[in-house]
């Protein structure tokens, strides 16, 4: 009704996000707008975001179709969209995140469980008339508790590492507008020039300056 009374005609938003998202094709119209990347940028940054976790999710899908098919196909669905679509942004992949932390987990306990066995029997690596190679049902617990804390501490150890690279390495912005806040002049300007997503910063300015953009070709 609000979005009636201004654009005077019937507005769905959602169904215009997914109407304007769902535009794969060429050109510089659609999502083409704001830059496109290769399929691999999914992969890359998925990769990033979770290291040891992705591929175990993704073993994941392979595995566990049969057995968990919502979540297997969900995550299927997602990275057949995110794919395809040309714009790629890492908050897009959102929705991912919980399917993915719930495959990689599933697989991490169904390896864990072909290690140690359900029977509780040795499992026999050789066997032969000559020779009999075997690991025993105590040895077969122990791999299989080693495996499950060596993906838990390898996924917490490269998380927090990425934790500490993105404070050190990128806190550019945060020390600039720092800086600016404690050497700023009383009802001065602060221009940003067209960067617009640096607004949050903003907030380490003092309440007696003003923060400008320059107006750029883009309208949104």
């Amino acid at each position: 009704f609000i979005d009636f009374q201004f654009y005077r005609k019937l507005v769905v938003a959602p169904l215009n996000i997914i109407l304007y998202n769902s535009q794969f094709s060429g050109g510089s119209g659609g999502q083409n707008l704001y830059g496109t990347e290769p399929a691999s940028y999914v992969f890359k940054n998925l990769a990033l975001q979770f290291n040891i976790a992705f591929p175990l999710a993704i073993l994941g899908v392979i595995f566990n179709m049969r057995s968990h098919p919502v979540v297997s196909f969900g995550f299927g669905i997602f990275m057949t969209i995110f794919t395809l679509m040309p714009h790629k942004e890492e908050r897009f992949f959102y929705p991912l995140y919980p399917l993915i932390s719930l495959l990689a987990a599933i697989t991490t306990v169904r390896i864990a469980e072909f290690v140690q066995g359900k029977d509780g029997k040795p499992f026999h690596l050789i066997k032969s008339r000559m020779f009999n190679l075997q690991i025993s049902k105590y040895f077969r617990v122990f791999l299989a508790r080693m495996f499950v804390n060596n993906v838990i501490a390898i996924f917490v150890v490269v998380s927090i590492s990425r934790a500490f690279g993105q404070v050190i390495f990128f806190r550019a912005p945060f020390e600039s507008f720092q800086y600016i806040a404690k050497n700023a002049q009383p009802n001065q300007t602060i221009c940003t020039s067209q960067e617009w997503y640096r607004y949050p910063n903003s907030l380490f300015l003092p309440a007696n300056t003003k923060l400008q953009f320059v107006k750029s070709g883009f309208d949104g």
